[in-house]
């Protein structure tokens, strides 16, 4: 369940089955798809990301199946940084995670924080 900072349910997000050696030997590494659904279960968004290493890339795609954007990880030693881009390349927000805060990354968009993403 993905709720707001009121605990608020907002939708639901559940990973598709995968290997259970890829789990196992690739940890958080490991490929994986995710779909993204409303509270009557509807899809919104799915998820696909295949395995790398280090510069991970993860895909979005809308309930239909269109691309809308693109997750991309950047090299970086002591913080975790993503950019979120659209379809047509464009960068949209970047999203910076502190090393000693495994779950959480904070959203920002020109510069200007606009909000967190935290797992509890």
């Amino acid at each position: 369940m993905v709720s707001d900072e009121r605990g608020n349910e907002l939708f639901y997000a559940i990973e598709e089955s995968g290997s259970v050696l890829a789990r196992l030997f690739l940890k958080a590494y490991r490929p994986f798809a995710i779909h993204v659904l409303d509270r009557s279960g509807k899809t919104l968004l799915r998820i696909e990301r295949p395995f790398r290493f280090y510069f991970h890339s993860a895909e979005v795609f809308d309930g239909s199946g269109q691309l809308v954007g693109r997750l991309e990880r950047h090299f970086s030693v002591l913080r975790r940084l993503y950019s979120v881009v659209s379809h047509s390349g464009e960068q949209l927000f970047d999203l910076f995670g502190p090393l000693l805060h495994p779950w959480t990354f904070h959203i920002q968009e020109s510069g200007r924080e606009r909000g967190m993403i935290q797992k509890k």
